[in-house]
């Protein structure tokens, strides 16, 4: 008789280790199933921000194309006034060298 309760609390002890085995199991797969729902609420922030950034370039793009035409007009007008600039420097060097050179006689005439 005592060998069958020995065998029997053998049995026992062995099926305790196994449900306690089974428990830490499940509560990993809760674990883990908690984690994954945090991953995936994570993915949809992540998701729905590139939407939005998606959303903002779009947005600056367009505002760009509107933009570089003007932005190309004025950079010709802009290289034309410096084009002016020049001619005229180079205009009234002319007429400050001329003056320069011939001062003198400048000033004979109106003596």
């Amino acid at each position: 008789m005592l060998g069958m309760t020995a065998e029997k609390s053998g049995q026992e002890r062995s099926i305790g280790q196994i449900e306690g085995k089974l428990d830490l199991l499940i509560e990993d797969m809760k674990a883990d199933s908690k984690k994954r729902d945090e991953q995936d609420d994570r993915l949809e922030r992540i998701e729905r921000s590139q939407d939005v950034l998606g959303r903002r370039i779009d947005d600056v793009l367009k505002r760009l194309e509107g933009v570089e035409k003007p932005v190309a007009e004025f950079n010709r007008w802009r290289e034309r006034a410096i084009g002016a600039m020049m001619f005229v420097s180079l205009a009234a060097a002319m007429v400050g060298g001329a003056v320069a050179t011939y001062w003198h006689k400048i000033l004979s005439a109106f003596k």
